[in-house]
């Protein structure tokens, strides 16, 4: 009795597991919910291209004849491919620190040109292959004068994007703020996966119980699944193999069918039910 309660406690841990990375997911991108007048998101306010071109201009006058010979479209695939996007920012506020912020989604490479009125260009790279300036975020720093138009000009593409990319431009501390926070978050719900995994791994090794290994399986798998979308195999051990992330994912169903196969004795109480988990 005292081991049955032990795995429904376990069980009830996931579920709370599950909800965390959910919210953990949702606030992954800073700006996923905000709006402001400090924040500007050139995916809404700009003009998107399928690429057909790979140089990038080199000044702002030549910007018009480089997109009249570009496709417009409505937004990118999620089935990937290269793409071009334009658009021009002004701000207002005192600080000249801003973030360029490519988010909402994984993304395999961005590289941007930022045009001044005084025909000096910024040059960003970022992506999944890049290197963070930020951890687990595509965020890179941009000096902007105050009441001075820029035109910006991005090139990215991806083997598949998990939804529709957002490419903003807000203030460095704000930007700063959001990453700390989200980082907590990440980090926190991970580590709480990884406690209970070894902590079931050792219930096993104790009482050799499957249930508790069928379980602990499941809870590797989820984790390193989320792990990948975070990129932390990514930063911690410069691992950037697109071919890996969902492989954990199709993982967990056979983990988790392990799990309530022994737990809900299904072969004994619904041999039906039980063809089905193994189907």
């Amino acid at each position: 009795m005292a081991l049955q309660g032990c795995r429904l406690n376990n069980a009830r841990d996931a579920i709370l597991c599950v909800l965390s990375l959910w919210i953990a997911l949702v606030v992954a991108s800073p700006t996923a919910f905000a709006s402001d007048n400090r924040r500007v998101d050139l995916a809404e306010t700009g003009r998107l291209y399928e690429s057909g071109i790979d140089r990038f201009p080199d000044t702002a006058q030549e910007i018009g004849p480089f997109l009249a010979q570009l496709k417009p479209t409505k937004s990118a695939s999620l089935f990937g491919g290269a793409y071009w996007l334009y658009g021009e920012v002004r701000h207002s506020d005192a600080t000249n620190e801003w973030i360029f912020d490519p988010n909402n989604t994984l993304i395999d490479g961005v590289e941007a040109r930022i045009f001044a009125p005084d025909g000096s260009v910024q040059r960003i790279v970022t992506g999944y292959r890049s290197d963070h300036q930020y951890m687990l975020h595509y965020g890179k720093s941009v000096r902007l004068q105050p009441n001075t138009d820029y035109r910006v000009l991005v090139k990215f593409s991806s083997p598949y994007f998990a939804s529709n990319p957002r490419f903003e431009v807000l203030p460095e501390t704000d930007y700063r703020d959001a990453v700390l926070k989200d980082n907590i978050w990440i980090i926190g719900c991970l580590g709480a996966v990884v406690a209970l995994a070894l902590f079931n791994l050792m219930l096993f090794a104790s009482t050799l119980d499957k249930g508790a290994l069928y379980y602990a399986l499941y809870l590797i798998t989820f984790g390193t699944g989320w792990a990948f979308v975070f990129h932390i195999p990514a930063h911690m051990f410069g691992l950037r193999n697109l071919s890996l992330h969902y492989i954990p994912f199709f993982l967990t169903p056979v983990t988790s069918a392990l799990f309530c196969l022994d737990f809900l004795k299904l072969r004994e109480n619904f041999p039906r039910l039980a063809k089905l988990c193994v189907a």
